[in-house]
């Protein structure tokens, strides 16, 4: 579950070659990582579960980091498809993070 911290939260869903790798690796993986609120593992179907801020990391900061630990997704063209997907979502999420609001209806923006 989100924090009540985080602006833009996102799921991240997606299997990985290998399912050997202990908690403390994935426990590792959200203390190293700024924004990630949540990781799970489930071993049975190989799926990896990711929840974190999407304004505040992108999801191939994450993938590096899994990458780093030797955690690799299964390489299809259905996650190629989404990983291009969540590239897209997150840099509009991380835009809408760093922007200024917008005036309306005749009112002057908030400096």
């Amino acid at each position: 579950m989100a924090s009540p911290h985080t602006v833009y939260p996102v799921h991240r869903a997606f299997k990985v070659q290998s399912a050997d790798k202990g908690t403390h690796v994935l426990e590792a993986i959200q203390q190293q990582l700024p924004g990630v609120e949540g990781v799970k593992l489930n071993v049975a179907t190989r799926k990896l579960t990711i929840t974190y801020d999407s304004g505040a990391i992108a999801f191939p900061a994450i993938l590096a980091a899994l990458a780093q630990m030797n955690i690799r997704p299964v390489d299809s063209w259905w996650f190629r498809r989404k990983l291009a997907w969540y590239e897209y979502t997150d840099r509009n999420a991380a835009e809408l993070a760093h922007e200024r609001p917008k005036a309306c209806c005749n009112k002057l923006p908030r400096a």
